[in-house]
C-alpha cells in the first residue's frame, strides 16, 4: 500500500478537454496526450464541450479558435471562464495570432497549428501549476 493510500489520498490523473472540429487532429491530439499520461475528453463543438464539462472533472481545456456552430472557440473560452473559472484554457488555431487577452478571461496561452505535442504538454503542465 502506498503512502498516499495510507493517508486516504489518491492520485488522480489530470483530465484534459480537447475541443477540435477536425476529427483527425482531435483524435491524434487526444492519443498523444493519453500517451503522456493524461485522461482526455474529446469534443468537436462548443456545445459538446459544454456537455463534457457538465459530465466530467476537467483540469485544462485545449480549444480550437475556429469551431463550427453558433459559439466559436473564443466565445466558448469566455463562457468557460465565466462558468468554470478554475479551469485554465489553452487556445489553438492555424492563424498566426489571436488576441493575447480575452475580455473577462485575461491572458490565455496560445499554440499555433501545427503544434508540437511537447510544446502543448509544457503549456498544460504550466496550466496545472507543475512548472
Amino acid at each position: 500500500m502506498s503512502t498516499d493510500q495510507l493517508h486516504g489520498l489518491t492520485s488522480r490523473v489530470p483530465a484534459i478537454l480537447v475541443v477540435e472540429d477536425e476529427p483527425v487532429l482531435l483524435h491524434l491530439t487526444a492519443e498523444n496526450l493519453k500517451d503522456r499520461g493524461y485522461s482526455v475528453r474529446e469534443a468537436e463543438t462548443a456545445v459538446k464541450a459544454a456537455e463534457e464539462l457538465r459530465n466530467a472533472v476537467i483540469d485544462v481545456a485545449f480549444v480550437d479558435v475556429n469551431l463550427p456552430g453558433l459559439m466559436g472557440g473564443l466565445t466558448f473560452a469566455v463562457w468557460l471562464h465565466a462558468q468554470y473559472p478554475n479551469i485554465p484554457v489553452i487556445l489553438t488555431s492555424g492563424m498566426k495570432s489571436i488576441p493575447a487577452t480575452l475580455k473577462g478571461v485575461g491572458a490565455v496561452p496560445f499554440v499555433q497549428k501545427p503544434y508540437d505535442i511537447e510544446e502543448l504538454t509544457q503549456l498544460i503542465e504550466e496550466a496545472l501549476g507543475r512548472y
